[in-house]
């Protein structure tokens, strides 16, 4: 029994470290960020927070759609991308504030946040395997 039970036990250890998070937060390398909570993370592309601690302008980037867009919007914004796009369009006609910038595809995501200062944006954990990391990766706590 305990050797079955030391076998399950690294089987399941060895499944921890095999895995690997779908979708990974990105910033711009400057950032002094090592983690965010998942709930400022939601406010930053909702548009409610808007500078970093440090004053600097906050520049959200997204990915116009794809499954790694719909796992960001259901996971850490908690909107479906109709709602998310709904919620967008009337923050805009109220004035009150402007969508994260979107881009095409995740490479375009990962140069714009290298080249902007104070910006964040998400992408799938396979598309940084082989870059040279001019970004930084944070932690989201939840």
């Amino acid at each position: 029994m305990r050797r079955i039970s030391c076998l399950l036990l690294l089987c399941i250890m060895a499944g921890m470290l095999d895995a690997q998070e779908p979708m990974i937060i990105i910033t711009n390398a400057d950032m002094e960020i090592e983690s965010i909570d998942a709930s400022t993370l939601r406010n930053i592309f909702l548009g409610k927070k808007t500078k970093w601690d440090d004053g600097k302008k906050i520049s959200p980037v997204t990915i116009k759609s794809g499954e790694i867009y719909e796992l960001f919007l259901s996971n850490i914004v908690r909107k479906s991308s109709h709602a998310f796009d709904n919620y967008w369009r009337q923050r805009i006609y109220t004035g009150k504030g402007a969508p994260p910038v979107q881009f095409k595809n995740e490479q375009e995501v990962i140069r714009y946040i290298e080249r902007t200062p104070g910006s964040i944006g998400y992408v799938s954990s396979q598309s940084v395997e082989n870059s040279d990391n001019q970004f930084r990766v944070i932690k989201v706590k939840k």
